[in-house]
């Protein structure tokens, strides 16, 4: 039986049943899922793998952007958003060593960061350009904030870290 057949029947038989309230619960399940969905599919758009294909030039380097987080965190994932002629690309990865190197304090934190250091970068984008004074980065440890950054200091940091490798 297709899914859109079971979900009529089942919506049928809670009506049926007097269960209008559960129908509704199921409305707006679905309408959730419809929702992540979309989201989801946003995020792996065209423009987004655009944007991860786009070639950045820094210390006599050329190198693409989907390089430059696949390089320096574990575990990437991508979020693209879009509103109006701005992009923002939200990356999020696992701690990867020497990452914030000059930020850890110890061994025994640098071993809870190879286990649970959570980093999120975003880029902006404006008109299909990178926004440096936009850039922002954080590392987490245990919810707690170990690295924050914003600003072209930020986007360059980035960028002399990945050519210094």
């Amino acid at each position: 039986m297709r899914l859109s057949t079971a979900l009529v029947v089942l919506a049928f038989l809670l009506v049926a049943s007097g269960c209008s309230d559960k129908l509704n619960e199921f409305k707006e399940a679905a309408l959730e899922i419809n929702t992540t969905a979309d989201k989801a599919a946003k995020a792996i758009s065209l423009d987004a793998h655009t944007i991860r294909a786009m070639e950045l030039d820094f210390n006599n380097e050329t190198f693409t952007i989907n390089d430059l987080f696949k390089t320096i965190l574990r575990d990437v994932q991508w979020e693209y958003d879009e509103i109006d002629t701005i992009q923002s690309l939200k990356v999020k990865g696992r701690w990867q060593e020497p990452l914030f190197e000059n930020y850890i304090n110890s061994n025994l934190q640098k071993s809870e960061l190879e286990k649970n250091g959570n980093v999120t970068i975003i880029l902006e984008f404006i008109d299909g350009q990178i926004n440096p004074e936009s850039t922002s980065f954080y590392m987490t440890l245990d919810n707690d904030t170990i690295v924050e950054e914003k600003g072209e200091e930020a986007y360059f940091y980035l960028l002399d870290f990945y050519t210094s490798l």
